[in-house]
């Protein structure tokens, strides 16, 4: 049926990001804090860009956006499905 085959479409998207590595780079002050948060739309982006993968962006689960520079782990779920990915945000 439709519902178990988006189910499958979506494991299957996530299974290519999960546990995968993507970097953003971002304008950043001399305390670490950038200049423009990081949003889903940009990680999208980069998920994109990285690893060839169109992931909605409502997809991403991000509690705020990303203030400063460093590692981030996040999660990323739909339909049922779950994977981690691992953003790293470096100053320009």
């Amino acid at each position: 049926d439709k519902q178990s085959a988006d189910e499958a479409r979506v494991r299957t998207l996530l299974t290519n990001v999960d546990e995968k590595n993507i970097q953003i780079k971002s304008r950043v002050n001399e305390s670490g804090g950038l200049f423009e948060a990081i949003r889903e739309a940009l990680i999208v982006t980069a998920i994109r860009e990285t690893l060839h993968v169109e992931i909605p962006e409502d997809y991403i689960e991000l509690a705020e956006p990303i203030k400063k520079a460093g590692n981030y782990e996040l999660t990323i779920s739909g339909k049922g499905s779950k994977a981690k990915l691992y953003l790293s945000v470096v100053g320009l």
